[in-house]
Parts: structure tokens; C-alpha cells; sequence
């Protein structure tokens, strides 16, 4: 009488895939980037830091839906990706709002700074020019 010996499981692999891997490393860091960045605003707009996100995640998951594609398709996807990132960006930068607010009094964007509560709030031109390391 002959035993057939147990097959061995074979060894898992337990690490995700690399385009898992990079989208959520991805969005970790485009998440504490955004939102730092929108509490130096005044006042502070966390709402387009999540629409920045979105628009990460939404360019993250189109292209590699797109990348499974055949080549035309494939093609067009990605370009129907990136019309839709464009306006989620811009609707995350702001434009709308600034655009919004801009209408009523007449004034033109050109030359618009929105406040920045930075680091730095005495920052010249003379400081700027000063650490070119051109000399005058």
C-alpha cells in the first residue's frame, strides 16, 4: 500500500500588487500635502483639498482602467480621464469660486493673490532677488 504524500501548499505572496502599492502611497501623500497646504490658506478651504483628491483618484483608477483597454480604446479613455481630471482640478483650484466672486465687482483675475498665511509673510522682491546670488 502506497501513500501519496500531501501536496505542500505553496507559499502565498502577501504583498499587493505595484499599482496598488503606488495609488495608495499616492494618495497618503497627496492627502497630507493638500490638506497642509489648504490650512495656510485664509480662510482655510479643506473642500478643495478633497476635491484635489478626487481628482487623484479618479486620474489613478481612469488610466489603469484605461491601460486594460485595447490600444484605440485604451487611447480615447485615457483622454476622457484627463478632460475630467482638468475640471475636477480646476473646480479643487478654485477657479469657479474665484471666477464667481470676481463677476460682480468687475475686476479681472490678472494680478489676483489669494491670502497665504505661509511661513514667511515679509517675503520682497528685494529678498528674493538678494538670495539669486546676482549681484548688483
Amino acid at each position: 500500500m502506497t501513500t501519496v504524500p500531501a501536496a505542500r501548499a505553496a507559499p502565498r505572496d502577501t504583498t499587493l500588487p505595484v499599482p496598488t502599492a503606488r495609488g495608495l502611497a499616492f494618495f497618503a501623500l497627496a492627502a497630507f500635502g493638500v490638506l497642509h497646504w489648504m490650512a495656510l490658506l485664509d480662510p482655510p478651504t479643506p473642500n478643495r483639498a478633497l476635491y484635489a483628491l478626487g481628482a487623484g483618484i479618479v486620474a489613478v483608477g481612469g488610466m489603469l482602467a484605461a491601460a486594460r483597454l485595447p490600444f484605440r480604446a485604451g487611447q480615447l479613455a485615457a483622454v476622457v480621464v484627463l478632460v475630467v481630471v482638468l475640471a475636477l482640478a480646476l473646480l479643487g483650484g478654485g477657479v469657479a469660486d474665484e471666477l464667481a466672486a470676481a463677476r460682480p465687482r468687475g475686476r479681472a483675475l490678472v494680478g489676483h493673490r489669494p491670502r497665504y498665511r505661509g511661513a514667511s509673510r515679509v517675503c520682497s522682491c528685494r529678498t528674493a532677488v538678494s538670495t539669486s546670488g546676482r549681484a548688483r
